[in-house]
C-alpha cells in the first residue's frame, strides 16, 4: 500500500523517512519529491509498504505525530483521476506553443474537394456571354 506523508520539514530526508516507517513493516520504497526548479523538497513523501496491515498500523501509530520537528499527516495514497491541480491531464509541450490537435483522415476517403459548377438545366434559359450569341443563333461568317 502507497502512504503520503505530509508537512514534512525542508531538512528530512528519505532515509529518516524509512527508518520511521520500517519500524511498523517493510517499505518497498521510499521518496520524498523536489522541485525541477529549485531542488527544493515539495513538503511531502510517499512510503510504499510491503502489506496493507503493516500499513495501516503504520498510519495508525505515525499520523500526527512529530518528525523532525514537524506533525506529519499519514494516510493512504489515491492516484488522482486527473492531473495536478484537479485539471484533465495534458500532453506535455516542452514549452512549445499550444497547437490544435490534428484529426486524422480514415485511410482511403480521399480529401474532400469543392463540387464543379452545375451547368443550368436549360441551356435556353441560361444568360448569354456574347450578345452576338444566342443558343438558337447561329454564328454569322
Amino acid at each position: 500500500m502507497r502512504l503520503y506523508i505530509g508537512n514534512l520539514a525542508s531538512n528530512t530526508t528519505e532515509q529518516m523517512l524509512r527508518n520511521a516507517f520500517a519500524t511498523h513493516g517493510t517499505v518497498n520504497d521510499c521518496r520524498i519529491p523536489t522541485d525541477r526548479s529549485t531542488g527544493a523538497l515539495k513538503g511531502f513523501g510517499v512510503v510504499e509498504m510491503a502489506q496493507d496491515d503493516q500499513a495501516n498500523k503504520a498510519i495508525a501509530a505515525l499520523n500526527a505525530t512529530d518528525l523532525d520537528g514537524q506533525t506529519i499527516e499519514v494516510r493512504e495514497s489515491h492516484p488522482k483521476a486527473n492531473g495536478a491541480n484537479g485539471k484533465p491531464d495534458q500532453p506535455k509541450t516542452n514549452g512549445a506553443a499550444k497547437t490544435k490537435p490534428t484529426v486524422a483522415k480514415a485511410a482511403g476517403n480521399p480529401p474532400a474537394q469543392p463540387e464543379p459548377a452545375k451547368a443550368p438545366a436549360n441551356p435556353a434559359a441560361a444568360p448569354a456571354t456574347d450578345k452576338t450569341k444566342t443558343p438558337d443563333a447561329k454564328v454569322k461568317n
